[in-house]
């Protein structure tokens, strides 16, 4: 992951492979959720099986996890500052996780930074920017 700021246009620079990793996503998402209606479509429903249960599960969390990606995550790689709320740093099993939250209530999840030199550039990076910091 790269971080830039450029600070003419007052923009926050993103480069990495994000979009590829979502869309990868969604598709294989869409593609659960298909083979689950495709397995409940003509089943009898006078009796719940256990298949019927598991597909009818499975087709609900792909339906979840695909609301997600498309209404509440952003894969932009040009943010607009003013259009960041803050940044959410929180510490999973002692590694740094790193998200935007978005004016317009999306999120948009960064890399981890892998040295403490990335660490200390990304969080001067967004002070320098003026994002509020969330821990």
């Amino acid at each position: 992951m790269k971080l830039s700021y450029n600070s003419d246009r007052k923009v926050l620079g993103i480069e990495d492979d994000l979009k590829t990793h979502q869309l990868l996503m969604k598709f294989l998402f869409a593609i659960t959720l298909i083979n689950s209606c495709i397995n409940l479509y003509g089943s009898n429903w006078s009796a719940l099986g256990v298949f019927k249960i598991i597909w009818l599960f499975v087709g609900a969390v792909s339906l979840i996890v695909l609301y997600f990606l498309f209404f509440k995550e952003s894969v932009q790689k040009e943010i607009p500052i003013d259009a960041i709320d803050y940044l959410k740093e929180k510490t999973v099993f002692g590694r740094a996780r790193f998200t935007l939250k978005l004016k317009n209530g999306k999120y948009r999840k960064l890399a981890s930074p892998r040295t403490e030199e990335d660490l200390n550039y990304l969080r001067n990076i967004l002070k320098k920017a003026g994002v509020t910091i969330v821990r």
